[in-house]
This record gives structure tokens, sequence and C-alpha cells, in this order.
């Protein structure tokens, strides 16, 4: 989720990165894996352009958005919001 939110911070729209970090942060908080560290790293940095952005009132939201979601809709999301042409790469 987290190239999905790069491409959303390239796009200025901030409050589906969050979204989309939120659900990662809980995806990997609900399940034994771990983030690879160089993953987490980007998707801190990534957050951080996003908060950065926004009034801490539409961060919480956006946060809260995404916790909420499971991994497809967090992947619909993203394919809605973005458009499934916005493939992310590194």
């Amino acid at each position: 989720m987290h190239l999905w939110a790069e491409v959303a911070v390239r796009r200025q729209r901030y409050s589906i990165a969050v979204t989309l970090i939120g659900a990662q942060t809980a995806l990997y908080g609900a399940s034994p894996l771990t983030q690879i560290p160089t993953n987490l790293a980007e998707a801190e940095s990534t957050l951080s352009k996003a908060r950065a952005a926004l009034d801490p009132e539409a961060f919480d939201q956006a946060w809260v958005k995404g916790t909420a979601m499971s991994g497809t809709e967090a992947l619909d999301y993203a394919l809605d919001q973005l458009g499934s042409g916005a493939q992310p790469t590194r």
C-alpha cells in the first residue's frame, strides 16, 4: 500500500495517502508478518509528507478510515481513487 500512497502524495491527494498507510499499518498489526525495513521507512516518509499537508483533523479521519479497511478494501480504494493506470513503481 505504501507505493500507492506515494502515488497519492505525488498527486497531492494526501488524505488518500494517509488512508492507505493506515490500512497497511492495521493489516501488518493484525498479522504475524513484519514489514521489510525499507518498505517501513518508505511508508513513514510518505506518511510524513502527507501529515505535513493536512490539518490534524483531516489526518485523523483519513487514518481511522484506513485502519478500518481490509486488504481488499484498501486495494479497491486505491484503484478507485487513483485509477488503474496509476501503477506504483519503485
